[in-house]
Formats: structure tokens, C-alpha cells, sequence
């Protein structure tokens, strides 16, 4: 099975854009040649039009933010399905839980971690 790192979402791009987000990325959210949708294009967001905006993984904003920002972004799960697969993760920022697994809202670790994203962004936001 191939791997892939999740790229951050639209949101989340927008997000990170606003909070200073500033690195190399391979990847970009935006119109480009007709298309509306992620692209793979070498950029940064102080060179991009208003309307594009760098797509790092989930693992480099996240980086970016304990790095940067002393920001940590975490989501764990304890609990398995009847399949034996991880589900109902809850998401910590900076030890905070965010949400409530008992609530079931992430049944993937990267939906979790793009849900903390966001709230670590908006956090700087304040």
C-alpha cells in the first residue's frame, strides 16, 4: 500500500495564510489554468495572488506551529472498532482535548488533525 501525507485543506489554507504561514510548498489551493482545486506547484504565499494558497501536509503546519508558535497539535484515539481500526479520536491543542470521542465526530486521524489545525490557527488568530 502507497502512503500519502494529507495535504491541508482549503480552510485550513486560508487559515494558515492569514496566520503568517510562509513556507516552501510543493502543493497550492487556488484557480490555476482553469482548474479550481489543489495543484501541484511549487510556491510560497507571499509570492502567491490573493486568491492561492500554499498546501503543506498536515505534519509540516503542525510543525510549523510547535516550531514557530509553541503550538502543539495531537490526535490519539484508544478506542478500536469491531475491524480492529483506530476510530473516535480526540484532538488536543497544546494538551487541551477539543473535542469529545464519545461524540464520534473523527473516525480518521487525519480528520481529526485538520480539525486541530484549524483550532491552533484560530488560536492565533486572537
Amino acid at each position: 500500500m502507497l502512503i500519502h501525507e494529507r495535504k491541508i485543506n482549503y480552510e485550513t489554507a486560508k487559515l494558515a495564510r492569514k496566520c503568517g504561514f510562509d513556507e516552501y510548498c510543493s502543493h497550492m489551493w487556488g484557480i490555476f489554468r482553469d482548474y479550481e482545486g489543489l495543484h501541484d506547484f511549487d510556491n510560497h504565499n507571499k509570492t502567491n495572488p490573493d486568491m492561492w494558497f500554499s498546501a503543506p501536509t498536515q505534519s509540516h503546519l503542525a510543525k510549523w506551529l510547535r516550531d514557530l508558535h509553541n503550538i502543539q497539535v495531537y490526535a490519539y484515539s484508544s478506542t478500536k472498532n469491531g475491524s480492529g481500526e483506530y476510530r473516535d479520536y480526540v484532538v488536543y491543542v497544546n494538551n487541551t482535548p477539543q473535542n469529545d470521542a464519545r461524540d464520534e465526530e473523527f473516525q480518521t486521524h487525519e480528520d481529526a488533525m485538520e480539525f486541530g489545525l484549524q483550532k491552533a490557527l484560530e488560536l492565533l488568530q486572537k
